[in-house]
């Protein structure tokens, strides 16, 4: 999963933020240019793990538009506590799938 969201970044689609994957989920915060279709991109890269790594995906995915800065501190926040509050660690950190960049 991480290697396809950086591959996809060198390929300019996104700039990734921050990454963390679940057991049965993945979020991510990522930079996206005004040329990148959302609705191509993110299929495609599902497509392409599921192909190599047997992952079995939800069908869509829920997307998210931050306007503000401090918004974007809250998702973050947000995000690295996600496997804390689903009890698979005790701080974010001991959590080995979240990425930042």
């Amino acid at each position: 999963v991480k290697e396809t969201l950086e591959w996809r970044q060198a390929l300019a689609v996104w700039q990734l933020h921050a990454c963390v994957l679940m057991p049965d989920h993945l979020h991510v915060l990522a930079t996206v240019p005004a040329c990148t279709n959302l609705a191509r991109a993110i299929p495609d890269a599902k497509r392409y793990v599921a192909r190599h790594a047997g992952v079995l995906w939800q069908r869509d995915f829920h997307d998210r538009r931050l306007r503000l800065d401090e918004h974007y501190d809250a998702k973050l926040e947000y995000l690295r506590l996600n496997p804390v509050r689903a009890g698979l660690a005790t701080c974010p950190e001991d959590w080995p799938y979240l990425w930042t960049w």
